[in-house]
């Protein structure tokens, strides 16, 4: 659902070096208590290092770009974020392909992983 009037939101950058995982929080500001509407779970371990592991926003404030300011957040923190295009969700595609207007990428084809860096296209 669009909203006339998005509500004010706030992210949450913890980054969990024993468990290898950076975790994104989206929070819904409320004047009594703050609401968890989205999370964004990225691996900074070595193996798979800023691959996004899942990602998911609330259904009511779906295609708000919410999605894409808690990928923006990320790859501001981390410089770097990779996904495995085909296995994402159509929504996660379509944020994706819209980081990739903005943002210099690279995309190894025989792989299918999209990566995105944190520098602007000219």
């Amino acid at each position: 659902m669009k909203f006339k009037n998005k509500p004010k939101v706030r992210i949450k950058t913890e980054l969990n070096h024993d468990s290898g995982v950076a975790y994104f929080t989206l929070i819904k500001k409320n004047k009594v208590k703050d609401t968890e509407i989205g999370k964004l779970e990225v691996d900074i371990g070595r193996e798979h290092k800023f691959l996004v592991i899942s990602s998911h926003i609330d259904l009511t404030y779906r295609n708000n770009g919410f999605g894409k300011m808690l990928y923006e957040r990320a790859l501001k923190k981390l410089g770097k974020l990779k996904t495995q295009f085909y296995e994402a969700s159509h929504d996660a595609q379509r944020v994706w392909v819209s980081l990739a207007k903005k943002y210099k990428h690279r995309k190894s084809f025989f792989e299918g992983t999209l990566i995105l860096r944190n520098k602007l296209n000219n």
